[in-house]
């Protein structure tokens, strides 16, 4: 709650209007009134942008218990098709719509010790191509864009997994183990912010984007190619 009254609080500021509004997004019946609240305070939607993401799936796949993998999937996948869903039936009858999915370089290209996580990806940007061809008749556009090497908390708990699995990176703090990741990954050789993920996602939710759809664009300073 804290932090959707400070995002609030910063529309403010730029002279716009937001409302907070606490919400479950892997349960159908919480999404089906975060959207009935939009409606209310706007009459539309415009534009959905799927950011819900995480889990606690980090280990090898024999190592996993199914709960830790259907809590993953639901919080990565499941809450893309409860939200794009209920926000492409508000964006039907007026023929307009951004629909836009956060993914992951991680939902092309496996990684070890996050399986769940990895097919929760994958899954996400088949999805929002299912969704692209069935929605260009409405005029909804939907695309995934796919954020490669950012500082996270996520990230964080990633790098304490590698440092327990392999010996090599015992010695390792978190940082240095997220900064050798970068460098011998990504070839612009520094990682990702915030900021470059949502210019992607400013720009794909503008009229400027109004030919783009099925695409799951990386903002990974070419860790990913394709």
């Amino acid at each position: 709650a804290g932090s959707a009254e400070k995002v609030v609080g910063e529309i403010a500021a730029l002279g716009g209007t937001g409302i907070p509004v606490a919400v479950d997004a892997t349960e159908e019946g919480s999404v089906g009134e975060m959207i009935q609240t939009c409606l209310d305070a706007f009459g539309r939607i415009d534009i959905l942008v799927n950011n819900v993401g995480g889990g606690s799936g980090i280990g090898p796949v024999v190592k996993l218990s199914a709960a830790t993998w259907d809590q993953t999937i639901a919080i990565n996948l499941r809450s893309a098709f409860l939200c794009s869903s209920a926000a492409a039936r508000a964006m039907i009858p007026r023929r307009s719509g951004r629909i836009i999915t956060i993914s992951s370089i991680s939902g092309k290209l496996g990684e070890s010790l996050i399986g769940p996580y990895c097919a929760a990806k994958f899954g996400s940007i088949g999805l929002m191509q299912v969704m692209a061809k069935e929605l260009a008749r409405y005029g909804i556009t939907v695309n995934s864009v796919c954020p490669g090497y950012v500082w996270t908390p996520g990230w964080e708990r990633m790098a304490e997994a590698l440092r327990e699995n392999f010996s090599s990176l015992a010695d390792k703090t978190s940082p240095q183990i997220f900064d050798a990741r970068v460098h011998s990954m990504v070839p612009l050789g520094r990682p990702q912010t915030p900021e470059d993920v949502a210019a992607v996602v400013a720009f794909l939710a503008s009229g400027r984007a109004r030919n783009i759809t099925g695409q799951a664009i990386n903002v990974d300073g070419g860790a990913v190619m394709g």
